[in-house]
């Protein structure tokens, strides 16, 4: 008998590991809070470029695309995101969100935008 429990993510693991709601709660909230760093590093990951090759081409250091790629949503600046993505191949476009869009949203459909042209 496999007694294997499959997991979708972190925190769902987590929640069977640990017995601390206040954990699992600072947990998803980290993690919630880096949805377009994920993003991001997925996105150079596909275009194949390394973090020291897109230093070079930013005129950064590598340890500065790190903590780019693991910076919370709410803290980028804008022309280093436009900087950043025009590294990696991606066309980003200014778009004011509604209500019920959010900014890893409009960077999505950005991406997939560019992908089917």
């Amino acid at each position: 008998m496999d007694n294997k429990k499959g997991y979708s993510n972190i925190v769902d693991l987590m929640r069977d590991v640990v017995n601390d709601d206040n954990f699992i709660n600072d947990l998803e909230s980290h993690i919630n809070s880096r949805r377009i760093s994920r993003m991001l590093f997925s996105m150079r990951c596909r275009s194949g470029k390394t973090q020291n090759e897109v230093a070079k081409y930013l005129k950064w250091s590598q340890g500065k695309v790190s903590k780019f790629e693991n910076t919370p949503d709410d803290k980028y600046k804008f022309g280093d995101l436009v900087q950043y993505l025009d590294c990696i191949g991606i066309d980003m476009q200014l778009e004011i969100p509604g209500r019920h869009k959010t900014h890893l949203a409009i960077i999505h459909n950005a991406v997939f935008k560019r992908e089917r042209q």
